[in-house]
C-alpha cells in the first residue's frame, strides 16, 4: 500500500500508536494523531484526509524490528552536518573501542543485561576515564543503539547501557551505577580504579530522557552526575495524554548543565512539542542549551543529533575547549547552524 504524500489518521496515543506514526512518517505519509479528545465527526475527518487507512493492516507488512529501528553502523558517515565543530564530532574519535557484558539478568540489577563500551587503552593505561550512562527509549535497548555507544566510547568515555525497555523512572540507571561502583572497587575487574568519579554524565532518548532527569532528581546516586542530555524526551503534554504522571518532573529542580534536543517532525506535533520545550527552558534554573535538529524524526534524531551530544559530553566531562565552542561565546556554532532551529541557551 502506497502512503507517500498522503494524509494518514492514527487512532490512539499509546506506545503502539506512536510506533505506527513513526513508521508511517518514515515512509512519507503526513501523519495526524487522534486520541479521542478532539471532536472530529466523520464528515470532518473525510474533509481533512485524502485517505483514511486502517493503520494496523498496513503495518502487518513490516517486521517488528522496523518499529524499534536499529541505528546503522555507518550513521556517522551518512549523516550530513552543517557546522564545522559538529562535523568534527560526527566522526569517530581516536580510540579503538572494546565491549564487555558486565551483568546478565541478575535480580539485584533489575534482571536486565548491562554492557559497557570503553576505550581499549583503558585495559593497559593507568588513568581514569569519564563515564556516561545512556538510557533507552521505549522498546529499544543498548544493542539496537550500539553504534551510538561505540561512537561515544571512541571519544574517550566509558559508556554504560542496558536492555531496559522502560527506563522512564531511572531505576536501571541507579542499578547500573551501583554495578559500576562495584567493578571499580574489584581488583579483578578491568574497570578497577579506572572510572573518573568526578566526571559522570547521563543521557537518554524519548522515555529515556525522562529517565535521565528522574535519575538525577530521585534515584540513589543521582546527585553524582555532572551533566544531563535529553534527546526528544517525553514532555508534560504527552505524559498527560498517556495519563503517565510518573513521567512528569520539575525542570526547575535540575541543578546540573542540561542539553535538551529534539527533532521537528513527529516530535514537534506530538512527543516533544516546541511549546513544551520552551516551557522547560524557561522554568529551568541551571545552565542550559536547547535546539531542534531540522527535518529529523523521532526515531532518527538520536543519530542525527549525536555530533553535538558528543561535543557536549566532551566539553562537560573531558574539558574539551574546542567542543565547548559549539555552545559558548557570542559565535557559538549551534546558535547559527542552519541544520538546527529554535536554538537557545541560558546561564552559561
Amino acid at each position: 500500500m502506497e502512503v507517500k504524500g498522503k494524509k494518514v489518521l492514527v487512532f490512539g496515543l499509546g506506545i503502539s500508536g506512536i510506533g505506527a506514526g513513526q513508521i508511517l512518517e518514515r515512509h512519507g505519509a503526513e501523519v495526524i494523531m487522534y486520541d479521542g479528545n478532539q471532536k472530529l465527526t466523520e464528515e470532518k475527518i473525510k474533509k481533512q484526509l485524502q485517505i483514511i487507512l486502517y493503520v494496523w493492516v498496513w503495518l502487518l507488512s513490516f517486521s517488528v524490528a522496523d518499529a524499534a529501528e536499529a541505528i546503522t553502523d555507518e550513521y556517522w558517515i551518512t549523516t550530513a552536518d552543517r557546522g564545522k565543530i559538529e562535523q568534527r564530532y560526527r566522526s569517530l574519535g581516536i580510540y579503538e573501542v572494546a565491549k564487555k557484558t558486565v551483568s546478565r539478568k541478575e535480580e539485584q540489577y533489575g534482571n536486565y543485561t548491562y554492557r559497557v563500551w570503553y576505550p581499549k587503552q583503558l585495559e593497559t593505561e593507568n588513568r581514569k576515564w569519564p563515564m556516561v550512562f545512556l538510557l533507552n527509549g521505549t522498546t529499544s535497548t543498548c544493542d539496537l543503539d550500539e553504534p551510538i555507544f561505540e561512537h561515544l566510547a571512541s571519544w574517550g568515555f566509558i559508556v554504560v547501557g542496558n536492555t531496559d525497555r522502560n527506563t522512564g523512572l531511572g531505576y536501571s540507571a541507579e542499578w547500573g551505577l551501583e554495578l559500576m561502583d562495584k567493578l571499580a572497587a574489584d581488583r579483578k575487574s578491568v574497570f578497577f580504579q579506572k572510572i573518573d568519579e568526578e566526571n559522570l554524565g547521563i543521557g537518554g532518548h524519548s522515555q529515556g530522557g525522562v529517565g535521565a532527569v528522574k535519575t538525577i532528581l530521585f534515584r540513589k546516586g543521582g546527585g553524582r552526575f555532572k551533566t544531563v542530555v535529553t534527546v526528544s524526551a517525553v514532555t508534560e503534554s504527552f505524559a498527560d495524554k498517556l495519563k503517565m504522571n510518573s513521567w512528569k518532573y520539575d525542570a526547575s529542580a535540575v541543578n546540573v548543565p542540561w542539553f535538551m534536543v529534539s527533532g521537528d517532525r513527529l516530535d514537534d506535533r506530538f512527543i516533544t512539542p516546541l511549546p513544551d520545550m520552551e516551557k522547560i527552558f524557561q522554568k529551568a534554573k541551571t545552565a542550559m542549551v536547547m535546539g531542534r535538529r531540522s527535518r529529523a524524526d523521532h526515531s532518527h534524531v538520536q543519530a542525527e543529533a549525536d555530533a553535538y551530544v558528543t561535543a557536549w559530553f566532551r566539553w562537560q566531562l573531558a574539558g574539551d575547549r574546542y567542543a565547548g565552542k559549539a555552545f559558548l561565546g557570542k559565535d557559538a556554532e549551534i546558535l547559527t547552524n542552519k541544520g538546527w532551529n529554535h536554538t537557545a541557551r541560558k546561564n552559561l
